[in-house]
């Protein structure tokens, strides 16, 4: 692997090392190293994997973490960039998720994927946008808001993108 995959694991380690048992360490060491063997570039999601490991934790019990895992290693068969946008965001996202809502983050972030560059995008925003959005709004909403978008976008990939940058605002609007 990369160095910087690596130095992102000792990082890591050094962090979880004393709150987890050696078996957990495994357990969390076996995960990363099967998501940067997942492709031919996945140890770039390993390295996020391993950068974000220490904040998630404590978000989740260890079955919930490796499910947590496996949903972002998952999205590496959509893109890389998915999947480290993913991780990256989970420290943030994950505090307003109950952990049976993971499954079906993973899934709207991929409901506004497609192969053409401007959906992706799209994706990418709704996963860096997330804590934001689960911050202010109950899960459902943020589901409807993902239906609209996806609805949206075949239309006006602008729009759509602007929409999912102030849907937490027009969604809260909506309320009043």
């Amino acid at each position: 692997f990369p160095f910087s995959v690596l130095m992102s694991f000792e990082n890591a380690l050094a962090e979880m090392g004393y709150s987890l048992s050696d078996g957990e360490l495994e357990i969390w060491a076996r995960e990363g190293t099967s998501t940067a063997n997942h492709s031919p570039r996945a140890w770039e999601c390993a390295g996020e994997y391993f950068s974000v490991s220490a904040q998630v934790l404590p978000h989740l019990k260890l079955d919930d973490f490796v499910e947590w895992a496996r949903h972002g290693k998952s999205l590496i068969d959509q893109s890389n960039g998915l999947s480290i946008t993913f991780f990256k965001a989970s420290p943030e996202t994950l505090p307003h998720l109950r952990p049976s809502e993971i499954g079906g983050w993973d899934e709207l972030g991929r409901r506004l994927y497609s192969n053409a560059w401007k959906t992706g995008a799209l994706s990418l925003q709704f996963f860096d946008a997330s804590a934001r959005l689960f911050s202010r709004l109950r899960y459902a909403d943020v589901e409807q808001l993902v239906y609209f978008i996806e609805t949206l976008s075949p239309h006006s990939q602008d729009d759509a993108s602007k929409c999912l940058g102030e849907g937490g605002e027009v969604c809260l609007g909506l309320d009043e």
